[in-house]
């Protein structure tokens, strides 16, 4: 997802809670950050976030 994008999403979103249910790469320009991004409400994710959030999940 694209760092213009997911800037959109944070600004737009409603504040409601999101089970962010799909976390996807950052790229800002083509090249990648070093954060992931909720494509449903645009919460950044460090790399260890989205690891720990997606072992919780699986459980």
């Amino acid at each position: 997802m694209q760092f213009k994008e997911s800037q959109r999403l944070r600004a737009d979103w409603d504040g409601s809670d999101c089970d962010h249910p799909r976390i996807l790469k950052e790229y800002d320009l083509g090249a990648a950050t070093t954060d992931w991004v909720c494509d449903t409400c645009g919460k950044e994710f460090s790399r260890e976030e989205r690891d720990h959030f997606n072992a919780d999940r699986d459980q």
